[in-house]
């Protein structure tokens, strides 16, 4: 594979590093390492986002809310973001972090060093990958594939691409692999990836704003509904 004959290559203890942290000979055929990290290609639809608990995870410590505090102008000196970061608290309560600049979102937090340096290796790959791709967004999430060390690690990604509203990764994925299902050609293949854009933006939804071509044909869908379930005297 690419990425691994890309590690060779650099002649460094990266090979190494990955023999001890996955022994299977197998797993080498079907993920990309990049100094250390492990590359998962995943679909939008296997987010855990419905799995986890809404909120925080650390013991509680707060008894009671702050009076007036409906504006939230002020939350946690200690829990400062890293630059280019910031929080999203989604309608149903979860939370997930984005770099605009960068174009990332993730639910793995960046606070964490570790964290932060996986994904800052994980990017710099990609991004290399993709380097005319101007709106796009690359998704990483940490993976039990791999114990997170300062060197080493697993992160699912995938790339969405806004313009064409597909998601893609940088290498090819096998699609049985991935669970995309049984098709017989590409435009089969596109049909089967268009609703994993859609459950992108569900489960991201507070970090790009809405533009207005998307209104726009946000309200013909909902006018073509109406319109379907008019009774017939108004036809």
């Amino acid at each position: 594979m690419q990425g691994i004959k890309n590690v060779i290559s650099r002649g460094n203890s990266s090979v190494a590093l990955l023999q001890n942290a996955f022994p299977k000979v197998d797993a080498f055929v079907h993920w990309t390492f990049v100094k250390g990290v492990k590359l998962i290609p995943v679909l939008p639809s296997n987010n855990t986002k419905y799995n986890r608990p809404l909120g925080r995870t650390e013991e509680a410590t707060l008894a009671e809310i702050p009076r007036l505090s409906d504006g939230w102008t002020v939350i946690d000196s200690k829990d400062e973001l890293p630059n280019g970061w910031d929080l999203h608290i989604t309608p149903e309560g979860d939370s997930y972090w984005s770099d605009c600049d960068r174009k990332i979102v993730s639910h793995a937090d960046p606070r964490k060093p570790v964290i932060a340096n996986l994904i800052n290796i994980a990017y710099d790959d990609v991004r290399n990958n993709i380097q005319d791709r101007d709106d796009v967004e690359i998704f990483f999430n940490t993976s039990q594939e791999a114990p997170e060390t300062p060197t080493t690690g697993a992160l699912e990604y995938y790339v969405v691409n806004h313009p064409t509203r597909q998601v893609f990764w940088t290498e090819d994925v096998k699609v049985d692999k991935i669970g995309v299902g049984q098709v017989s050609s590409l435009a089969q293949l596109k049909s089967a990836l268009t609703p994993e854009y859609w459950t992108h933006m569900d489960y991201f939804p507070c970090h790009r704003a809405v533009d207005a071509a998307a209104e726009d044909e946000l309200q013909n869908v909902l006018r073509h509904g109406a319109i379907g379930n008019a009774p017939p005297s108004m036809h």
